[in-house]
């Protein structure tokens, strides 16, 4: 862990453009990807909790769609962004704030985060 709660939790060379991760950190199951390019928007690194809010199932076991995160037990897309399902936006996956710092991706833990939200 580094200062303010950042969680090394990989390499950003491990990871092309919608691969997601499943990664253990501090007690917190994770789910860390980047998302494929869409449009004019570029790829971006993201953390979100592993577990899908709806099913249970593990979203890291899932796969990308755009910028949405396919869970594979009932097929429920999640947008990364904001955490919510189109399905659904009541039901929101926890957002998580990474950044890459000299080629490591850091998810930062503490403090909790909330709900469809970063802290």
């Amino acid at each position: 862990m580094t200062e303010g709660g950042w969680y090394r939790v990989g390499d950003a060379a491990d990871f092309d453009p919608g691969t997601l991760r499943g990664i253990l950190a501090a007690g917190h199951r994770l789910c860390v990807g980047r998302t494929a390019a869409v449009g004019d928007t570029p790829p971006d690194w993201f953390a979100i909790s592993d577990t899908c809010p709806h099913a249970g199932g593990s979203l890291s076991e899932g796969m990308m769609d755009g910028r949405e995160v396919i869970c594979p037990l009932h097929a429920w897309g999640f947008d990364v962004a904001t955490g919510q399902s189109p399905e659904d936006p009541n039901c929101l996956l926890t957002l998580y704030p990474v950044r890459v710092a000299d080629g490591a991706i850091e998810v930062q833990l503490v403090p909790p985060p909330t709900p469809g939200r970063t802290p």
